[in-house]
């Protein structure tokens, strides 16, 4: 089963039962998750939603940030499509995910890389090797392979799967559908210069 749990400011939850559809998505050269869903709404009151859960079989499936929530009427029924991405996209922004912090210094708030990916790197080339790396960055994700089956295995980035022709490739992207057909999961496999 899955669960929608909204939070407020005040740390107050509340769940929408009713979800109508939702699209979850993880890929590996976007740096959050994201989250879009319609619902019927069981409450009016939708006033200081800061946070968005998504629950399914006891397994938190995304937290992050309220982006957008457009509140309609449908005849007799309130309906609510909210969009959401998950908290590490305050990374892109230098922000912490928010709540009290206590004990802590300025230091141990700065994100330190001591491991730097293919990414990464692109600072430390010559001039030749850049060329080479940005030809190679524009061409990520421009080969997919990709499965869709029934229900959600919980599966995540670089986890390995094989299916068809394809045989312990990583992950590289999730995408989770879900509606009145059931939940039905899409893992794609990128065959680029970064990945597999």
């Amino acid at each position: 089963m899955v669960k929608l749990i909204l939070v407020k400011k005040d740390g107050s939850l509340f769940e929408e039962k009713n979800i109508l559809s939702f699209v979850f998505s993880k890929d590996m050269y976007v740096p959050y998750t994201e989250l879009l869903v319609r619902f019927k709404a069981q409450s009016e009151d939708f006033n200081n939603v800061c946070e968005v859960k998504l629950v399914s079989g006891g397994k938190e499936i995304h937290h992050g940030l309220l982006d957008n929530l457009d509140f309609y009427k449908v005849e007799d029924c309130f309906m609510c499509r909210i969009e959401s991405r998950g908290f590490t996209s305050l990374l892109c922004q230098n922000q912490i995910e928010p709540g009290l912090k206590t004990n802590i210094s300025f230091n141990s708030l700065k994100i330190i890389r001591h491991l730097y990916f293919d990414l990464d790197k692109q600072f430390l080339y010559s001039p030749q090797e850049a060329l080479v790396y940005r030809d190679k960055y524009d061409k990520r994700a421009g080969l997919e392979y990709y499965c869709l089956y029934s229900g959600y295995n919980g599966e995540d980035l670089s986890d390995l799967v094989s299916f068809g022709s394809l045989q312990k490739r990583k992950i590289s992207l999730v995408k989770i559908y879900g509606g009145s057909n059931g939940i039905f999961t899409e893992l794609g496999v990128y065959v680029d210069d970064f990945n597999n």
